[in-house]
């Protein structure tokens, strides 16, 4: 099989496009980013894919032929015979692009119907999988060596010009796309003095109401209970999410989930909000950031925050993103993907590193899948904490208080020790509050142990803590969480305490107040270093996300609640129905004669997302 460097080119280009293709229907007919892209513009993306993908292939295949022809020439030298060894490369290139692809939908196949893939190997089972996979490598080369498809493609007038045509069109679209870049000039800050380190410490679905610092009967959170430092405690705290995507974006970035449009996997931060959040400010600021939370829900990287972490759960980031402009961020997404997905799996059958699955990590369903514990998180912040990390910026998500799995609200928990809920050996509704006690009381062992590896890394003195949650342990945002900013130094007047209403969103602008830097204008969180707010305040959330999609009219959201003062309500959006519920143990209750009426919440809900374009009532007028 003699082919022209044209032919070979056709023929890679179409190897290229197929490959492509399918990995590109793949990501677009599951919960992906592709979700939050029109449909041309998704298009648009698998043409300049396959054109940039193609351009790597093709650039490695002729990488390769010049090594092989560079190794004729000296064995031409020494032997004095003529050897014709890039003839067969072409086969060998291919045979190994359709390996990958042929690894990759016998995995979705399999994993599909019966979830069980390469995630689930191990070393005897890696193993073989991976002499099954030189057996298919094997097969593969024979097949194209046999028969005439390679030169049939390759020497086919309507398959060398549709190639060529296929990728000038990509050649096209990129080039439009890079001559509509928009030029944008992040905020500029400047350290001019020395900061403290900065810690966020949340532990999943935490409420405020199970914690004795807050009150609680049963003595779960002691070794907080007992700091004697400088301290903001806000009584009456609340999310801005039901999810830990929603609410963890809002913590990082300052603003509502309505504005960034983050709401639950694979929601994404775009355009400009990607560059806009406090990692991002930090990191100017010269900190040096790691975030360890759990994959997929509160992933950094995931979630598209740019230029934000250093390091994100063991890995280290790099700045490839820093000069991507908004117009090609769905192209970089897609080959990160291209990339990541066969790389993932033959690292995993090559046991150079295990490949994690997110939903299995939170809530597997069966025992038999391993899970990342906050025992594993904290490995993990002691190999990337320092004691010459200073100034550092640590987002640490325990998870392990969420339950590893929940059927009906009722949570089982993975428990370091047991007090509370001895002597039962499994959790039923009756009891389950003190299983729950139990994982409260782990979460505040771990801040303890957090407090000993920074004092014996000498951090401590010079270090914020912020301690708050996500949302409630089911999920709903009627109930107070945990936020406690805790300062360097000794305090002589005792705790500050704020009554008023404040929220997730408020974290950002208090931690840039403290160290003296102005809140950008597109942070819509408050300073609460001035003290008690407005007794009523609005604080607005984002509730139920039944739909993954994420499109207009409603973006993927169901409810959406709005709490002031000990009011809640929460709005049905495609319906308009409201319901009202009085937060439980809130200790700075309104007169009735203030509170909001029923009409009035609903109008308010109304009018904030119709600022964010979120069109309530659709469904209704439907």
């Amino acid at each position: 099989m003699t082919l022209s460097l044209r032919q070979r080119i056709s023929a890679i280009a179409w190897c290229s496009f197929i490959y492509v293709f399918l990995e590109w229907l793949f990501l677009v007919s599951k919960p992906s980013f592709f979700n939050y892209f029109p449909w041309l513009k998704s298009i648009e993306i698998y043409f300049i894919g396959a054109l940039l993908f193609f351009t790597s292939l093709l650039g490695l295949f002729l990488l390769l032929g010049w090594a092989i022809w560079a190794i004729e020439k000296v064995l031409f030298r020494i032997t004095g015979h003529a050897l014709d060894l890039q003839q067969g490369l072409l086969v060998y290139f291919l045979a190994l692009v359709l390996l990958i692809l042929s690894m990759l939908l016998v995995d979705n196949f399999s994993y599909t119907l019966f979830e069980l893939g390469i995630i689930d190997t191990t070393s005897a089972s890696q193993f073989f999988y991976c002499l099954f996979l030189i057996a298919v490598f094997i097969y593969l080369i024979r097949t194209l060596k046999k028969t005439s498809l390679i030169s049939v493609v390759a020497k086919n007038a309507a398959f060398g010009y549709g190639s060529w045509i296929f990728l000038l069109s990509s050649c096209v679209l990129l080039f439009l796309n890079v001559f509509s870049w928009k030029e944008y000039s992040p905020d500029k800050f400047v350290a001019d003095r020395k900061y403290p380190n900065i810690v966020f410490f949340a532990s999943d679905g935490i409420e405020a109401d199970h914690m004795s610092f807050y009150g609680y009967h049963r003595e779960t959170t002691p070794n907080l209970d007992k700091l004697k430092s400088s301290m903001l405690v806000v009584e009456n705290a609340f999310s801005n999410a039901s999810q830990t995507t929603g609410a963890t974006t809002a913590l990082l970035t300052g603003k509502y989930p309505a504005r960034t449009k983050v709401f639950f996997p694979p929601h994404f931060l775009k355009n400009k909000s990607s560059y806009q959040h406090l990692p991002g400010i930090l990191k100017k600021l010269g900190y040096y950031n790691v975030q360890i939370a759990v994959s997929w829900w509160a992933d950094a990287t995931e979630l598209n925050f740019v230029e934000a972490f250093d390091v994100v759960n063991e890995r280290k980031i790099s700045n490839i993103r820093r000069n991507i402009p908004f117009e090609f961020h769905g192209n970089y997404l897609f080959l990160k993907a291209l990339a990541q997905r066969p790389l993932e799996r033959i690292r995993h059958l090559l046991g150079l590193e295990k490949m994690i699955n997110p939903y299995r990590e939170l809530m597997p369903t069966e025992r038999r899948w391993p899970i990342i514990t906050d025992a594993t998180r904290f490995s993990m912040l002691e190999e990337a904490i320092g004691s010459d990390s200073a100034p550092f910026f640590l987002h640490l998500h325990l998870n392990d208080s969420h339950g590893v799995r929940c059927i009906d609200q009722d949570c089982e928990y993975d428990l370091n020790n047991r007090y509370f809920s001895l002597p039962h050996e499994e959790i039923t509704s009756e009891n389950r509050v003190d299983f729950y006690d139990d994982a409260v009381a782990d979460s505040d062992r771990l801040f303890q142990k957090l407090l000993v590896f920074l004092e014996e890394k000498n951090l401590l003195k010079n270090t914020i803590f912020v301690i708050s949650s996500d949302h409630s342990a089911v999920h709903t945002m009627d109930q107070r969480i945990p936020l406690i900013f805790i300062f360097p130094g000794q305090m002589e007047t005792g705790r500050q305490r704020m009554t008023s209403n404040a929220e997730l969103l408020d974290v950002a602008p208090t931690v840039l107040d403290y160290l003296g830097i102005k809140k950008p204008q597109w942070m819509d969180g408050k300073s609460l270093l001035a003290g008690d707010q407005d007794p009523m305040r609005k604080i607005f959330g984002l509730g139920v996300i039944p739909d993954e999609g994420g499109k207009p009219p409603l973006y993927g959201l169901e409810t959406y609640a709005l709490t002031t003062c000990q009011r809640h309500y929460l709005l049905t959006l495609a319906t308009l129905d409201l319901a009202v519920v009085d937060v439980d143990g809130h200790t700075a209750p309104c007169p009735e004669s203030q509170l909001l009426t029923n009409e009035e919440a609903r109008q308010e809900i109304i009018r904030h997302l119709n600022d964010f374009d979120i069109e309530a009532g659709a469904g209704q007028r439907r």
